[in-house]
């Protein structure tokens, strides 16, 4: 889950040190399209009450989609900014 957080805070070190690398739609998907309107890079499409995808050419790995998903449909992979998968 990526965490907002305030500059010098705890979780901002924290979060500093890993970075999305994949993000992907899981079955839990009902096809809201909350996460393809939060979407900056417009990489998400799909039909409304239907599964939605992510195009991983356009996505930016911000994780905008992942904040506003409310069915935890959305999953992602972090790397360490050092190496390594977390």
């Amino acid at each position: 889950e990526i965490a907002q957080c305030l500059v010098g805070s705890e979780m901002c070190i924290r979060d500093s040190q890993k970075r999305v690398e994949t993000i992907f739609i899981n079955d839990n998907c009902i096809g809201c399209s909350l996460c393809k309107r939060a979407c900056p890079a417009d990489a998400i499409s799909g039909v409304i009450k239907q599964k939605f995808n992510i195009d991983e050419k356009l996505c930016i790995k911000c994780g905008f989609c992942l904040t506003k998903c409310k069915k935890e449909a959305i999953t992602a992979t972090y790397r360490n900014v050092h190496g390594g998968e977390l």
